[in-house]
């Protein structure tokens, strides 16, 4: 009984205590939460507290709130692209616009122009023309390096860039011109747009893809939409009337050699229609043709053959400085018939009285033309054609009284004998040996032709070693036909010992050749028998033969 309430109230007083806990448990929890909720405050007394602290700390502690950062690269919009585009195209344009930060991208299609409204320079250069423009001209140097290296590690292709100055050597060069060129007069001291980095011009090398990027400033100068825009309206061209800074100003004039009197706005030029304004007015390089500048070139060239001092070569240089301006491609028989006339011209015989200094300065010209328009040698064609007209171009082989393989049938016995002494240029020799060095790429009737020149002009010039062995190279081919040719040319000429040592060497093995038939060559072997055996006591057995 004793244990059984001792258990009871054991119980009942643990009961109270755990009561007791419980409640002050929760009165302390109430009492917490109370002051927590005087501590947060109203937010008027938040607001005042933000202030009080604000103003207690120096304003160069402040934190300020970062402004929001809005990015230009949503409101870009992709350029229109053209129909059937190749892939390329599209990565580079969307690098250009999303990465590059170019402004007002437009991709010209120089494909399929049926119409001919584009001009023939740029369609024979690429496929396409990508123009942008750049904020400075820092931005487009760094553009140009961050495409280049997308084109080689992206697209696996090696671009070339032009306008493209990183190095203080332009700089320097530069200063010094400008130094030079302080007394100079104004239109000397003008940069015509051309400061460094305003403009630059990358090809791809990927599907004709070429990318221009350019300064606001300079593109509305140069204004290439106009060359390569189908629709010609949406690009009016504005020229000034007088002189400035622009790089195409020049093209006010058809050449560069037009004096300043003869300078016309665009507007006022006429349409060409007779051949003295094709030869000495300006006409609008812009609306003319190829076909217009072939016209001219030939008006040119011959006042120039009739009278060199109203036409002089340097005309001929501006007519085709023009024509690339207006981005016409010289061609090779462009420059082909550039050499031509140079080579035909009297106008290097004037005040020059010795041949060798005559035939050096038509080919110190000619070379500065091979330099300057630097024309394709794609074939053996295009080369062979250059080795014949330099050949002819150091002899006088359009002289009347010129001994050739064409002539000699039209002159007499009385006629042929003349003892003229026609001087040639050293450098024929060297001319050949390039011809012999590319022979493998020849036929044997163009090299046969070459020995038949060749042997014209030693003939002419009496140099008998330099004609045996032209003889001689021509036997290594078993070509008779240059002993043939080398029979008139002697024959005709008269002299009394190459006639016996034609007779003597090389007659006997034209005998036996196919190709020789005795009865065409009577004429000349005869004339070569009265030559060196005038009274008929040798070479009988070819008399009898005759």
């Amino acid at each position: 009984m004793g244990t059984l309430t001792a258990t009871l109230f054991r119980d009942s007083l643990l009961k109270k205590n755990l009561a007791t806990v419980i409640r002050c448990n929760i009165s302390s929890r109430f009492v917490h939460n109370d002051i927590h909720e005087s501590k947060k405050g109203t937010p008027r007394e938040k607001k005042l507290e933000k202030q009080n602290v604000s103003s207690s700390v120096p304003w160069y502690l402040r934190p300020e709130k970062s402004p929001r950062v809005v990015s230009h690269l949503n409101e870009i919009s992709m350029p229109e692209l053209p129909r059937d585009h190749p892939e390329s195209l599209k990565l580079i344009v969307e690098y250009l616009v999303q990465k590059l930060g170019m402004d007002d991208v437009k991709v010209f299609d120089l494909r399929d122009d049926f119409g001919q409204v584009i001009n023939d320079g740029a369609k024979l250069m690429s496929n396409f023309m990508v123009i942008g423009t750049g904020k400075s001209a820092k931005h487009l140097q760094k553009a140009a390096e961050l495409l280049n290296y997308f084109l080689k590690h992206k697209l696996n292709e090696v671009p070339s860039t032009e306008g493209l100055f990183s190095n203080g050597e332009f700089n320097k060069i530069q200063r010094r011109l400008k130094k030079k060129g302080r007394g100079a007069p104004q239109y000397a001291k003008f940069s015509y747009g051309a400061s460094p980095n305003t403009w630059v011009m990358m090809d791809c090398k990927i599907d004709g893809i070429y990318v221009h990027m350019l300064t606001k400033e300079r593109r509305e100068n140069l204004n290439l939409e106009n060359l390569w825009s189908k629709d010609k309206s949406k690009y009016p061209i504005k020229q000034s009337k007088e002189k400035n800074d622009n790089i195409l100003s020049g093209l006010r004039f058809y050449h560069t050699s037009t004096s300043n009197g003869n300078c016309q706005p665009f507007s006022s030029i006429r349409t060409i229609s007779t051949v003295e304004g094709m030869t000495t007015k300006a006409f609008n390089p812009f609306t003319s043709k190829k076909h217009d500048y072939r016209s001219r070139f030939r008006a040119l060239k011959n006042i120039h053959l009739s009278n060199p001092e109203s036409c002089p070569l340097e005309k001929i240089k501006d007519h085709y400085a023009a024509m690339q301006a207006n981005g016409f491609a010289l061609t090779y028989n462009d420059v082909y018939e550039y050499l031509d006339l140079v080579f035909a011209s009297p106008e290097f015989y004037r005040g020059i009285t010795r041949d060798a200094d005559v035939y050096n300065k038509r080919y110190q010209y000619a070379l500065k033309v091979l330099r300057r328009y630097r024309p394709a040698l794609s074939n053996p064609e295009s080369i062979k054609k250059l080795l014949f007209l330099f050949t002819l171009a150091g002899s006088q082989y359009d002289n009347s009284k010129f001994i050739t393989i064409d002539n000699v049938e039209s002159l007499s016995q009385e006629t042929a004998n003349w003892k003229n002494i026609f001087r040639y240029s050293p450098r024929i020799h060297m001319l050949r040996k390039v011809f012999t060095h590319f022979s493998s790429y020849f036929t044997l009737s163009d090299l046969a032709l070459m020995d038949v020149i060749c042997l014209s002009i030693f003939i002419n010039r009496g140099d008998w070693f330099s004609a045996r062995n032209v003889i001689e190279y021509a036997l290594k081919r078993a070509d008779y036909n240059v002993l043939i040719c080398c029979l008139r040319l002697i024959a005709v000429n008269g002299n009394v010992n190459w006639s016996q040592k034609f007779l003597d060497e090389y007659y006997p093995l034209l005998q036996k050749s196919r190709c020789f038939k005795i009865e065409n060559e009577i004429y000349y072997i005869k004339l070569l028998l009265s030559h060196c055996d005038p009274s008929g006591n040798h070479y009988k057995g070819i008399r009898d033969n005759l």
